[in-house]
C-alpha cells in the first residue's frame, strides 16, 4: 500500500527516525500530567529510562499499521528544556541548532478495527528497511512498579463482580 501523503505545512507522518526526539517532546509534555507522576514517580532519578519508554511506545505506534502518528515542525529554541519540570537527557549528537527545525508536538491516533485507512499511514522507510532500528523500553526504573496489575488480574476481578 502506499503511504497517505498529509496536506502540510508544519504536519507530516512520523517515521522511526523521530523516535529520540518524539520521546523528549513526550516527556517534556506529559511531565505535567498527573498520570506521568503516579506512574513515573523515580523519573528524577532514572530520566533516561523515561525517554526509552515513551522511544518504545511511540516506535510500536509509528510501526503498526492500525496507529497514526503525526508530527508538527517548528524552530528549534535553544532553552526548550527550561520551559518544563521534566529532566530530558539528550546525546549531543540529537542536540539542534537554534532555529533548525524539529518536531515540537505530535497527535496518535489508534483506528477502529476495518478501517479503509488501515496501513495508509506507515513509515515506508522503515518498513523496507533490514537493519531497524530497536527501542528497548530502558529499565523502568522511573515507574512505581507498586502500580502494576498482573495480566488478567484486572479483568479478573472486574469478572467476580
Amino acid at each position: 500500500m502506499s503511504p497517505t501523503t498529509l496536506a502540510a505545512g508544519n504536519l507530516r507522518l512520523g517515521t522511526t527516525r523521530d523516535v529520540p526526539r518524539l520521546a523528549q517532546v513526550a516527556t517534556a509534555g506529559f511531565f505535567y500530567s498527573p498520570g506521568f507522576t503516579w506512574e513515573r514517580k523515580y523519573h528524577a532519578q532514572y530520566p533516561e529510562d523515561t525517554i526509552k519508554s515513551y522511544e518504545k511506545h511511540l516506535a510500536y505506534a509509528i510501526r503498526d499499521p492500525e496507529w497514526i502518528l503525526v508530527v508538527v515542525e517548528d524552530a528549534y529554541q535553544p532553552d526548550e528544556n527550561t520551559k518544563t519540570g521534566a529532566t530530558i537527557v539528550t546525546k549531543p549528537e540529537e542536540n539542534p541548532v537554534a532555529g533548525e527545525t524539529v518536531i515540537v508536538g505530535f497527535a496518535v491516533w489508534h483506528l477502529p478495527p476495518g478501517a479503509k485507512s488501515i496501513g495508509k499511514f506507515v513509515d515506508e522507510e522503515d518498513l523496507a528497511s533490514d537493519n531497524k532500528p530497536v527501542f528497548d523500553g530502558g529499565l523502568n526504573r522511573d515507574r512505581d512498579v507498586s502500580l502494576d496489575v498482573p495480566l488478567g488480574a484486572a479483568d479478573a476481578g472486574a469478572k467476580e463482580k
